[in-house]
């Protein structure tokens, strides 16, 4: 779950929350414009897959994220650990509100603090290893045990769940499974569990490092 802010003369927050009604609107690269009112999202707060699976809510959380990227003043705080399954709107209020101020501190006002949880920068293969970059990444740290929510592929675009640690500012993703890296996805289906942090107590935004063809890109 993640909530954004668009700063300015008009201010919109879309929540990226949660609904067990009926299915988001489709998102295919490149995203479309999001609308000044934006929309409703899903929790990230649901029991782990047996293995990793498409989704459109991860579709449609990754086309806010790159709004938020391609929109000059435009903050998100992810709430991934704050979401409800079952309902829409995160019964708990206060956090979602401290991080976006978090984020029109840092920049609507240019204040030197850390706004941002996370956010994938950039992966290099290192033998049957992905090394996964990010900004916003000093002190990542796990929180309640290993890194989970990560999974990976090789040439056959076939996800399996990967194991994933920290070291320094980067995470190491790998899996016997895949001998040959090739795509890093994390967080990516409707109800993820997910647990990797900042030093500053912001979770990291869920991400793909593929650019393979999206099950709503023809949806209509």
């Amino acid at each position: 779950m993640s909530s954004v802010l668009r700063f300015g003369f008009l201010t919109a927050v879309f929540g990226l929350v949660a609904a067990a009604q009926a299915p988001p609107e489709p998102a295919a690269p490149p995203p479309p414009p999001m609308p000044q009112v934006l929309q409703n999202y899903k929790p990230i707060t649901a029991d782990r897959l047996t293995k990793p699976e498409d989704s459109d809510w991860a579709e449609l959380r990754e086309a806010q994220l790159l709004t938020t990227k391609k929109l000059p003043n435009v903050g998100m705080a992810v709430i991934t650990d704050i979401g409800e399954k079952d309902d829409i709107h995160p019964r708990k209020k206060a956090p979602v509100g401290e991080r976006l101020a978090l984020a029109a501190r840092g920049i609507a006002y240019g204040q030197k603090i850390e706004f941002s949880g996370p956010i994938y920068k950039s992966m290099k293969v290192r033998g049957n290893t992905a090394l996964i970059s990010f900004d916003h990444a000093n002190g990542l740290e796990a929180r309640g045990g290993e890194l989970k929510g990560f999974a990976i592929c090789g040439p056959d675009k076939k996800f399996v769940w990967a194991k994933a640690e920290i070291k320094g500012n980067h995470v190491l993703v790998s899996s016997p499974e895949v001998t040959k890296p090739v795509e890093v996805r994390y967080g990516w289906s409707d109800y993820p569990i997910v647990n990797l942090w900042n030093k500053a107590g912001l979770p990291a935004s869920p991400f793909r490092t593929d650019d393979f063809p999206m099950i709503t890109a023809n949806a209509k």
